[in-house]
Order: C-alpha cells, then sequence, then structure tokens
C-alpha cells in the first residue's frame, strides 16, 4: 500500500472513531485516550496525525461542513425552479434528509454552531464560510423570484434569511409544541405555516 493511500484510510479511521465520540459525549467529555481505546486505534498512529482533541474535533466539524455542502451543491440544481416559498422549504428540507442519513454528522454539527467551545468559535466560523456563501448565494438567486417590500433590499433580506436559517428547528419546536426530536417531514403542516409566517408576515398594514 502507498504511503498516501496508508495516510487517507488511517485519517478516515480516526475521523469515524471521533466523530462517534464527540456525537456521543460531547466535545467537554470526549478526549484522546478514550477515542483510542474504544476504537481500537493505537496512540502512535493517533499522535501521529492530530496531537489534540481540537485538532480532531476541527477534523470532524471541516468534513461535516465540506460533506453538507457537496450533497447540497447536487441538490439545487433540481430546485432552482421552483417559486421562492417552495425552493426554500425544499432547500431546507433536502438539508435534513440528510441529517437523517448522518445523525453522528447532525449532532456534531449542532454542537459547533449552538455550543462550540469558545476557542474554535473563530475557526469554526472560518471553516463554515463556504457552507455559509453557498446558502447565501441560494438564497439571492431565489430572491429574484419574490417581491420584496419597500425599504427591504436583497441584502437586508439575506441577514433575515441568516437568522431563520440559523435557528429555523428550534424555531418550529417551539412552535408545534414539541421538546424532542422533530422531523420536519412529518410536521410538514406546521412547517408551511412558519416558513409562510416569516416570508410574508402575520398581520396586514
Amino acid at each position: 500500500m502507498k504511503q498516501a493511500e496508508r495516510k487517507r484510510k488511517s485519517i478516515e479511521e480516526i475521523y469515524q472513531a471521533a466523530l462517534c465520540e464527540f456525537a456521543k459525549k460531547g466535545y467537554e467529555n470526549t478526549n484522546i485516550e478514550n477515542i483510542c481505546k474504544e476504537h481500537h486505534i493505537s496512540k502512535g498512529m493517533m499522535y501521529h496525525y492530530f496531537h489534540s482533541k481540537d485538532e480532531l474535533f476541527m477534523l470532524c466539524v471541516k468534513r461535516i461542513f465540506n460533506d453538507l455542502e457537496d450533497y447540497l451543491k447536487m441538490t439545487i440544481p433540481s430546485i432552482r425552479q421552483d417559486d421562492f416559498l417552495q425552493a426554500i422549504r425544499t432547500y431546507l428540507l433536502k438539508r435534513e434528509d440528510y441529517f437523517k442519513d448522518h445523525p453522528e454528522q447532525r449532532k456534531v454539527f449542532e454542537k459547533a454552531l449552538f455550543n462550540a467551545p469558545t476557542k474554535l468559535k473563530d475557526e469554526i466560523i472560518k471553516a463554515r464560510h463556504s457552507l455559509k456563501e453557498l446558502n447565501r448565494q441560494f438564497i439571492l438567486s431565489s430572491l429574484d423570484r419574490l417581491e420584496l417590500k419597500k425599504g427591504i433590499d436583497k441584502e437586508k433580506a439575506l441577514k433575515y434569511f441568516d437568522v431563520i436559517d440559523y435557528k429555523f428547528k428550534d424555531m418550529l419546536l417551539l412552535y408545534v409544541d414539541k421538546n424532542e426530536e422533530l422531523d420536519l417531514v412529518d410536521a410538514f403542516d406546521s412547517y408551511n405555516e412558519l416558513l409562510n409566517m416569516f416570508v410574508f408576515g402575520i398581520a396586514n398594514k
């Protein structure tokens, strides 16, 4: 086996082990020793490639951001022809579909976004830049199909949807009065109601 292939396989093995432990125990309760012990990885191999828990966590975070971005790039061409509300709805549901198939990635993704170690926040923001830009470009292209209110330009609309995107699922949980994990597909009617209100408001002036 060539050195490059051996390195790739070693890092993949370490990634899968670290992802499992971070998803199960969180950042604070995970350490390199337990990852090695629980997944039968030699410390020699581990420390040859990674020297700290922070490096392992960022390995997982960057991989998740990249994998999700690749998936969404394949998805976007199939939904560009929908109307604005349908496009946003489909885009968010497609992302949910991805995480349903990758539950460990979802847990680490949410930890990175909502409960990241303070010392890693800047690095996480940098790592997420490309994925966030993809989201923004999709919304920007979709806004061409929406008539904005007077005084609202595309940049303001983008900031608004950044906020919605960041906490939409938490807001949906409150809207349907659920505390446990929510399947967005099963909650489709409530999902549509809330998204409609976000886009079109609730009051006539």
